[in-house]
């Protein structure tokens, strides 16, 4: 038995089957809202992972073109040293000796 209610200004009545019927569209607008905002969450993630996946890659780039250089520049420097021990072979020695007597006398202390 639904019951019925008159308004004030004389507009239609509203029964208990017409309230039923809103609220269960309510419930359906919201469940599909639910979906949506869902949707809209896992494509945000799928977007942010994507993004940090290119960062990613391109830090590691980087980081190998850094370390290409550096080995480059260690190689120049070994050249260059292995160069100079050939070329003044006493003078190296020399020094290489009063390196040790330096460490040998911090060393003791």
């Amino acid at each position: 038995m639904a019951t019925t209610t008159a308004s004030k200004a004389g507009k239609a009545d509203i029964t208990g089957a017409d309230v039923e019927a809103q609220i269960a569209q309510v419930r359906d607008d919201i469940s599909t809202l639910a979906k949506s905002i869902a949707a809209l969450g896992v494509s945000k993630k799928d977007d942010l992972r994507m993004d940090a996946r290119r960062k990613l890659d391109s830090l590691g780039a980087a980081s190998d073109e850094a370390l290409k250089s550096l080995n480059q520049q260690i190689g120049a420097i070994e050249k260059e040293l292995s160069n100079h021990v050939r070329d003044r072979p006493l003078t190296t020695l020399g020094i290489a000796a009063g390196v040790g007597f330096l460490l040998a006398m911090v060393v003791r202390r």
